[in-house]
């Protein structure tokens, strides 16, 4: 047991760490055992259940998903990876402008947050505001320059908004960093 051999096997923060890992390793159900060990030794732990929700969310099982990322807040009002995870449940739910505001919360509680505008810019895409969504992938791209996908993301909302020349540039970009990527 990878707990024992972290030399923690009563560590709320041991079984959260290898509930990452399962999911990490897309061992959802061993991952939610795990979670459920750190919420039995530290009842409450925000991010075992902010974490919780997004496995759950991988399985499909999306109410769980949001009661679990709520209460996560509930326990920490401030925690922005615990609003992006519920952003991308509601999302999954249909509730688009209810991610948004969570993706907005998480952003704001979190600047330097990728993710959460990573996740932002792609809500706004889908209700068709360019500007933000070029502002909000410029902001992620800033905070991580190097991710194709952002690079790829943003040349699609520049072309979409007529800024060929921008948009050819994002796009050699990303598929330069496609090319250097060595194959998973």
């Amino acid at each position: 047991d990878v707990v024992a051999l972290l030399g923690e096997p009563d560590s709320a923060n041991a079984w959260c760490y290898l509930g990452m890992v399962c999911h990490d390793q897309d061992r959802f159900d061993e991952a939610v055992a795990c979670y459920g060990r750190a919420l039995e030794l530290r009842p409450g732990f925000p991010v075992a259940l902010s974490n919780l929700g997004n496995t759950f969310k991988q399985q499909g099982r999306l109410a769980e998903s949001e009661a679990s990322c709520r209460e996560a807040l509930r326990y920490k009002p401030d925690y922005s990876t615990a609003y992006n995870n519920l952003g991308v449940t509601l999302k999954a739910m249909g509730d688009l402008d209810g991610a948004i505001a969570e993706y907005r919360t998480a952003a704001s509680l979190q600047p330097n947050d990728v993710n959460a505008h990573f996740n932002l810019g792609l809500g706004l895409m889908e209700k068709r505001q360019p500007e933000a969504v070029v502002s909000e992938f410029r902001t992620a791209l800033h905070l991580r320059p190097n991710d194709a996908k952002i690079r790829l993301n943003l040349g699609n909302a520049l072309a979409g908004m007529g800024q060929r020349m921008e948009a050819a540039q994002e796009l050699r970009q990303y598929l330069r960093l496609e090319l250097d990527t060595p194959a998973n």
